[in-house]
């Protein structure tokens, strides 16, 4: 008698955040996938983070979802002012938290999944694989960022990428390594990111690992604007204001070319100083303009390129998928999944060099009929990061570990 294929009726992720609490495009896949398996007939929990002292239970879009305190010295998705020895100490209980251990456990026994699919594990630690495997349940887990690597997840120190672990991420990551052979399966949304952990991690050597893409799916099917000669290209910068992101090489190339009709839209989100600090460069250029927190479609459909200058090694920015959905092409730097995102739907340039990002913007400017041909090809390469894509992959791959 031939043995039935196994069918997925149950997952439960684990994000480190979760709506309404959004820091980024790693949570919003996180919630796609959930309601995408929702959709599918499958039964999902999410374990996330909560504020405060006491569990909190709620259904959003079909999904279940828990929230957890961080039983650490406080909560790191807080908007608090914290001191060095505290931020110390938190790394230190975060690489192994026995405490969130024992709270994902009775989440656990209580839901009884097929699978569990780790996303971004701050505030929970590696130990709640050890939960997983106690209770002898499948388990993938998904690269979003660098945890496992890096304290601060990013592997770049004084504003420099590390081409290697210091000592103190590889001591910090050291107890970390130690699990990772709880793990069956491990995704990466780059191939960057898993090339990244094969190389320094051998535990994940020894597992299976592919690439599953973020996907985004348009809520249109006519972007509805088009590049006129004389007008100028608005040029458009979107996500996190942060150092690493390479907003202020975006900022000084802007100002120190020799555009003459283009515009840059600023959106996003990040610490006011730093923010007002920025806005305080652009005093004067009423070209340039802030938008703060905003809807990602309303202003994608406002911009005709969007730039992404990341200066770190970004994993796989969810904006450059959305920015080719809405026909932008992309410009953005050499840095991390970039390249392999964006294939013909841009143009890459070197943060470390001089002038390069401002190349491209003049050469933008100047050659508009390029531009609406590079928008086309950003749709068509949008077409490849479907939702129906990156549901089918995470849903073969878990019933490959539960089979």
């Amino acid at each position: 008698m031939n043995k039935k294929d196994p069918v997925l009726k149950s997952v439960l992720l684990v994000s480190s955040v979760y709506d309404p609490v959004f820091l980024g495009g790693a949570e919003r896949v996180v919630q796609g996938l959930a309601e995408g398996l929702v959709d599918r007939g499958i039964r999902v929990c999410v374990v996330t983070t909560c504020f405060g002292e006491s569990k909190i239970r709620r259904v959003l879009n079909g999904v279940e979802i828990v929230g957890l305190p961080v039983l650490n010295m406080y909560n790191p998705f807080n908007d608090e002012k914290i001191s060095k020895l505290d931020k110390v100490l938190w790394h230190v209980f975060d690489s192994y938290n026995s405490w969130m251990k024992r709270a994902f456990l009775d989440i656990l026994k209580e839901f009884q999944p097929q699978v569990v699919n780790t996303h971004t594990l701050a505030g929970f630690s590696v130990s709640i694989w050890s939960a997983v495997k106690l209770l002898g349940i499948p388990l993938v887990h998904t690269f979003h960022d660098q945890y496992l690597l890096c304290v601060n997840g990013a592997m770049q120190k004084y504003g420099s990428n590390c081409s290697r672990r210091c000592s103190a991420c590889f001591c910090s990551s050291r107890l970390k390594s130690l699990h990772l052979n709880k793990v069956d399966t491990y995704i990466g949304v780059s191939d960057f990111i898993v090339d990244r952990h094969r190389l320094f991690l051998s535990g994940v050597r020894n597992k299976r690992s592919v690439t599953i893409y973020n996907s985004y799916e348009r809520p249109s099917l006519d972007c509805g604007k088009e590049v006129e000669s004389g007008s100028g290209i608005r040029f458009g910068f979107l996500g996190g204001i942060h150092p690493r992101k390479g907003i202020d090489n975006l900022i000084e190339s802007f100002l120190g070319s020799d555009l003459r009709y283009s515009s840059l839209l600023i959106a996003g989100k990040g610490d006011l100083s730093y923010v007002e600090s920025l806005k305080k460069r652009t005093e004067g250029a009423s070209n340039i303009k802030w938008l703060g927190f905003v809807n990602s479609a309303g202003f994608l459909r406002e911009v005709d390129v969007l730039v992404i200058p990341s200066e770190w090694h970004d994993t796989a920015p969810l904006a450059a998928v959305e920015g080719m959905a809405w026909g932008c092409p992309i410009i953005a730097s050499d840095r991390g999944g970039l390249p392999e995102l964006i294939g013909e739907a841009g143009w890459l340039f070197e943060p470390s060099e001089l002038g390069s990002l401002i190349s491209l913007l003049e050469y933008c400017e100047s050659n508009l009929p390029i531009v609406q041909q590079v928008a086309l090809k950003a749709k068509e390469r949008a077409s490849y990061f479907t939702r129906k894509r990156m549901l089918d992959s995470y849903e073969n791959e878990f019933l490959n570990a539960v089979g």
